[in-house]
């Protein structure tokens, strides 16, 4: 019988990862179509006759941070491979953005695209440091490991340096979401994507530990989570305070999407009676979000309160 039930779940584990494979593939095969397209376009279009060369641009930038997302959600970033082509995805949405917000100059939503597509580089290679951190933990022989790999801890350096530059508008050479709050301080899809970044880097530091000052992670994650609440503040005040259509967040999906995130980074950043609120407002609209609630570790803080009527007590 365990030799039955092992062979089954060898069996479900090479379907799901031949399935994945092919789905995987189908995808590719879907945006190298697109992107010929967008070449294609590209060639064909004359700004001097109005065409839009710098949306167009934006577009295919954004395709290949789609592309590089794909990869890395599909889990390819175990195979050496597939990981290298989501960097190279990146890399082309890098130079393709960059390209856009040249042609158009002054254009936020060009800079908040490769504020998106730096963070889609920095989730490949923070899968890519769990994964080779994992590995070396595993391995009996340290002597056989490959010398050309990347170690664990520059992966998450580069990881969070790519974070860094594209979330802080005082850095010394901004990108990204961070450029894009310089031209527009108020623009709400750049104070959104800085605030996630924020986040994004706390929770790198509370769940991977470098070799070297392990000790200095609990308080740089604070520090983090700290301008991450902050930073959706803004974001959560922009509509009262500046009412214009550029710090609307649209749909009502997305206000509620919005608010919940900021609520999560108000319980990690300490502020609970902040993150309460947020999330008895997201509760009276959404009754779907009280599972999401228990079952989510940034609100671990918060579900002990007995004051909060989203989720009983303890989750």
């Amino acid at each position: 019988d365990q030799n039955h039930d092992q062979n089954h779940d060898q069996n479900h584990d090479q379907n799901h990862d031949q399935n994945q494979n092919q789905n995987v593939a189908r995808a590719e095969t879907l945006f190298a179509a697109a992107f010929a397209a967008y070449e294609l376009a590209c060639a064909r279009c004359d700004s001097r006759a109005g065409d839009d060369l710098a949306g167009l641009l934006m577009d295919w930038g954004v395709g290949h941070a789609s592309h590089a997302r794909v990869l890395a959600d599909a889990g390819g970033v175990c195979d050496a491979d597939v990981a290298a082509r989501a960097l190279e995805a990146c890399e082309r949405a890098f130079e393709k953005l960059a390209r856009a917000a040249e042609f158009g100059v002054g254009d936020v939503d060009a800079h908040v695209a490769l504020g998106e597509a730096h963070r889609a580089r920095s989730d490949v290679l923070r899968a890519m440091a769990g994964i080779e951190a994992r590995r070396r933990m595993e391995t009996s022989c340290p002597e056989s490991l490959d010398r050309s790999t990347r170690s664990p801890d520059d992966l998450f350096a580069d990881a969070d340096a790519a974070l860094a530059r594209v979330s802080d508008p005082d850095h010394p050479h901004p990108l990204g979401f961070a450029m894009a709050l310089r031209l527009d301080s108020r623009h709400l899809d750049a104070l959104v994507g800085a605030a996630e970044c924020h986040v994004e880097r706390g929770k790198m530091r509370v769940s991977f530990q470098p070799s070297e000052n392990p000790s200095r992670n609990g308080d740089d994650s604070k520090a983090h989570f700290a301008r991450g609440w902050a930073t959706y503040r803004v974001a959560l005040e922009g509509p009262l305070l500046f009412p214009d259509d550029r710090v609307d967040p649209g749909w009502a999906s997305d206000r509620l999407e919005m608010a919940y995130n900021a609520a999560c980074a108000a319980c990690l950043a300490g502020d609970l009676d902040a993150g309460e609120r947020l999330l008895e407002s997201v509760v009276e609209c959404d009754d779907t979000t009280r599972e999401a609630i228990a079952a989510d570790a940034d609100l671990e803080a918060l579900r002990s309160r007995r004051t909060f009527a989203g989720v009983p007590p303890g989750g």
